[in-house]
């Protein structure tokens, strides 16, 4: 081999080493770039994501403010709904009752209600008076002991049980 070949040879390889170094340069710095994109990628990605878990959130709390405030809506339209006609029912209740204290049976009924009264709350001497829609209060002379047994107190007596039950048993 003379010099020649030498150098051409020589050449070559400097020029293969050259060709190599440049290539595992290249992939060093494409691997570093896939890296670096890798990791702003999976950091976009944590970043997104927290981003969707917080807009779900507060998706979810805005909704739950919402169904609250509906429900709440609700339950005072069914609320005022309740009184009406349970106010509606109770009126005519009492319209009735002062048809019977204007009927003939009213009399027989006031007599053996005194008497019925009189008998479980051991009064003797009592004295009587009466309310506009009917029934009766009774006392004794020295009033100590009062009972009320009118139509109007017994009337808002069983109202007030009324929607205290449907206090209870609702859904409000």
């Amino acid at each position: 081999m003379g010099i020649e070949q030498k150098l051409d040879y020589f050449a070559e390889v400097m020029m293969q080493e050259a060709a190599d170094a440049k290539q595992r340069t290249l992939q060093e710095k494409n691997a570093r770039r896939i890296r670096g994109l890798s990791l702003a990628l999976e950091e976009t990605r944590e970043t997104l994501h927290a981003h969707a878990l917080a807009q779900t959130r507060e998706i979810k709390k805005e909704s739950y403010k919402q169904i609250a405030k509906a429900l709440a809506e609700a339950r005072q339209t069914l609320w005022v709904r309740r009184q009406t006609l349970t106010r509606a029912l109770f009126d005519e209740a009492a319209e009735k009752i002062r048809a019977f204290a204007l009927s003939g049976g009213y009399d027989d009924y006031l007599e053996t209600a005194i008497h019925d009264v009189k008998a479980a709350s051991g009064l003797t001497e009592v004295m009587r008076e009466a309310d506009s829609v009917g029934g009766f209060v009774l006392y004794d002379k020295a009033q100590t002991q009062r009972i009320d047994f009118t139509f109007q107190t017994r009337l808002n007596d069983a109202m007030v049980a009324f929607m205290q039950g449907q206090e209870n048993h609702g859904d409000g």
